[in-house]
């Protein structure tokens, strides 16, 4: 949300409805997503991970739309103009997410999603020096020795016969690239001591254990039974495009437009070109 309405203070009851909701979406986000809010910089769950189970997905959804409900009750109209900003924006968010879980549903076949909060949940622990490297191997222990469970959600939640050829083709090419994460973590082990390292490498053993019957289950179920259409079709790729511009922009007209700017760069370097040459 933006940093101008952090600065102005609130100069109405609908103000001060709207900064409560904004920070329990926030505090709610964070908590919801342990992966998430270590990549935003918020570390108070380094050591946890997301539920991707079927149950977590709904969890996410549920708090999402509840969100949507308490802010469809806050006339924009009461708002100072900062706040309607940031309301225009965080509805259009809230309504994707839940739209995003009930309509498009990529979350039951698209595995890419899955694998991407695998990657993050262990390579945002050594990417940047955001606390001393025995506190981060501390948290990344604690996630690689939750790493069988999170894969474990996972078969649970996609749903082989709907997942697109290719997606579990790549899938099955960068499961295995977990490892060189574990390794990258395991070549700071000296920073701890005999117990911590100890710890650490029993995790990573437990955690290389997991990737290795994961990808077993992605070669000899997922992949096989994968006939999912990876194309998304007009109707749903054009409610995507909503959300994600927040914008009604149809394609035609971003095509349009697109094209009519080509066109007039093109004549720009064309008469910079005779000039030059």
């Amino acid at each position: 949300l933006s940093s101008a309405r952090a600065q102005a203070p609130a100069t109405s009851a609908a103000d001060a409805a709207f900064d409560a909701l904004a920070a329990d979406w926030l505090e709610t986000s964070l908590r919801l997503s342990p992966i998430t809010a270590t990549q935003w910089g918020d570390h108070r769950f380094d050591e946890r991970l997301d539920d991707l189970s079927p149950e977590g997905w709904r969890a996410k959804r549920e708090a999402a739309a509840g969100f949507l409900a308490r802010l469809s009750a806050i006339p924009a109209d009461d708002l100072t103009r900062e706040r309607q900003v940031d309301r225009a924006v965080l509805r259009n968010s809230l309504a994707g997410e839940v739209w995003s879980h009930d309509v498009l549903a990529a979350h039951l076949w698209d595995p890419l999603i899955h694998q991407s909060l695998a990657g993050s949940a262990l390579y945002g622990l050594v990417a940047r020096d955001f606390a001393p490297i025995e506190q981060r191997l501390v948290s990344a222990t604690a996630r690689l020795s939750a790493l069988p469970a999170l894969f474990a959600q996972v078969r649970t939640t996609l749903v082989p016969a709907r997942v697109p050829k290719i997606h579990a083709q790549t899938y099955a090419g960068q499961n295995g690239g977990l490892v060189s994460l574990i390794d990258l973590i395991l070549a700071e082990d000296a920073a701890l001591d005999a117990a911590g390292r100890e710890a650490l490498r029993a995790a990573a053993d437990q955690a290389r254990t997991a990737i290795a019957e994961h990808q077993a289950w992605i070669d000899g179920a997922l992949a096989p039974q994968a006939a999912g259409e990876w194309r998304l079709g007009p109707e749903l790729y054009d409610a995507k495009l909503r959300f994600a511009l927040d914008s009604d922009l149809t394609r035609a007209q971003i095509k349009a437009d697109a094209e009519r700017a080509l066109a007039e760069v093109r004549a720009r370097m064309y008469l910079l070109s005779r000039q030059i040459l």
